[in-house]
């Protein structure tokens, strides 16, 4: 592997890394300790903890897109309450 090559996948690894570091140390969903050993995890193990953990947030998140609140501030995904939705109003 020439220098140039090694150069470009430990500048990618230092991207990734640095990225979810980022996003972890941003995310909500967890507190300080779960952060801190996500964090450590990522620079551990470079390259897949960062792909793997960032992967996982974003699921994380956009699974938290598809809910809905209701009136008892229960989540339900958006088919839910499309056929919620749907039965009040043929019932009307």
């Amino acid at each position: 592997m020439s220098m140039t090559t090694f150069l470009v996948i430990l500048g990618t690894c230092l991207c990734l890394n640095i990225f979810a570091t980022f996003y972890i140390g941003r995310a909500a969903a967890y507190d300080r300790s779960q952060k801190q050993i996500q964090i450590t995890l990522i620079w551990l193990f470079p390259f897949f903890a960062s792909v793997g953990l960032s992967y996982f947030l974003w699921c994380d998140k956009k699974a938290d897109k598809h809910s809905r609140k209701v009136g008892n501030d229960s989540n339900i995904s958006h088919s839910q309450a499309i056929q919620q939705a749907s039965s009040y109003y043929s019932n009307r």
